[in-house]
């Protein structure tokens, strides 16, 4: 039988900025970065430095609300895709990427990626705003 992970966590520090117009969606999505990694209890299982994590918030954004497989391709990336999580028949997740660093033997519980992703987006909101004066909201969507 698989074991089930129980702590997802989406990380990220030297959150970075090179937009000129703030009112253009697309520069939020793809012109603020910052070393990003994904951990799995605890253990690395992704990372990626100048990662676009506004874009990457704004997919999961609509994954939250849409369900499904969580599948994140980036408009700045030829590697597609550069991180998934695939449901599998009992509702639970497996991660892939092509740059992982280990191969996933665990599932993720559905509760427990998506409570990573809520705590992702409300940390890059406050970080964007204190850190870069920008407010992301509009393009990853209202928290709650």
């Amino acid at each position: 039988m698989d074991s089930v992970s129980d702590k997802v966590t989406f990380a990220f520090e030297h959150l970075k900025s090179d937009v000129d117009q703030p009112e253009e969606g697309w520069e939020l999505l793809l012109r603020i970065t910052a070393d990003f990694s994904v951990l799995i209890n605890g253990r690395m299982f992704y990372s990626e430095v100048a990662f676009p994590v506004v874009e990457f918030a704004a997919r999961a954004a609509l994954w939250l609300k849409d369900g499904g497989d969580l599948s994140y391709e980036s408009m700045d990336s030829q590697e597609k895709p550069l991180l998934t999580f695939f449901r599998g028949g009992d509702g639970k997740f497996r991660p892939y990427s092509p740059h992982q660093e280990f191969q996933m033997a665990d599932y993720i519980d559905e509760n427990a990626l998506r409570q990573a992703i809520v705590e992702f987006r409300a940390r890059l909101c406050r970080e964007a705003m204190t850190a870069l004066d920008l407010n992301v909201t509009p393009v990853i969507g209202e928290l709650g």
